[in-house]
């Protein structure tokens, strides 16, 4: 017989949420290759990029030129006013004398500051992060398992499709003439989620044409909406 695992945190849970980096200005010190990951993400994520560091290994090459304004390099070392007026500070250098200044330089100001691999160090996580289209989802683990974190990202990368990300963009797209269609947020939810259901059952065979025709549908249906009634959407899908 195996023995249950009663699991109790060790620390308070850490409050989900997506930052808006965009143009705003973030610093990254350190060049190596984890800093290199870091900063790609924020550039990606449009946020403007000081790293600071005397050397950036070959990493960067990739998105040096992200474009005017989004990554500078401040080819020296650390120096405490680099914090000043940053939005988040991530310090990726290696060197515990050096990430502590970049810590409590950042928290003495009040500027959300992360220490890489130095969970005590973080005021925020950076997740695994997987993408389809407007969809995000990002994992972690309280700083417990990093490794975790990565692994359930590969497997959630086999389930989150194209065709996921073409449906909430359709669905973005259509969110105004739906709202128009079914005023009512109770009865549009009730069409919605069982439209969306259904999708995400046939997600693997899931084209952009079967999404557009189910948007299509749900726009138009004039039946009503239980689980008697065959579903508008689903019906028109079945029968492309």
């Amino acid at each position: 017989m195996s023995a249950s695992i009663d699991w109790t945190p060790s620390k308070t849970p850490m409050y989900p949420a997506f930052l808006k980096v965009e143009d705003r200005s973030c610093l990254v010190v350190g060049g190596g290759p984890i800093a290199a990951q870091k900063t790609r993400e924020l550039v990606e994520c449009g946020a403007r990029v000081d790293v600071v560091s005397p050397t950036l290994d070959s990493a960067f090459d990739a998105f040096r030129d992200a474009g005017p304004g989004r990554l500078r390099w401040r080819q020296r070392a650390f120096e405490r006013p680099d914090v000043v007026g940053r939005f988040l500070v991530l310090s990726a250098t290696g060197d515990p004398a050096v990430d502590n200044v970049v810590y409590d330089e950042a928290s003495t100001r009040g500027i959300l500051v992360n220490v890489v691999d130095v969970p005590d160090r973080c005021d925020w996580y950076a997740g695994a992060v997987v993408r389809s289209g407007p969809v995000t989802v990002c994992m972690g683990t309280n700083g417990a398992s990093p490794s975790l974190s990565i692994a359930l990202r590969k497997r959630i990368e086999r389930l989150l499709t194209p065709a996921v990300g073409h449906l909430a963009t359709a669905l973005g797209e259509a969110r105004p003439s739906l709202k128009r269609a079914w005023p009512d947020y109770g009865e549009r939810a009730k069409r919605l989620n069982r439209v969306i259901d259904g999708a995400l059952d046939r997600v693997d065979a899931l084209s952009n044409d079967d999404v557009n025709t189910l948007i299509a549908a749900v726009r138009g249906c004039d039946r009503s909406c239980d689980a008697a009634t065959p579903c508008c959407a689903l019906d028109a899908l079945e029968k492309r």
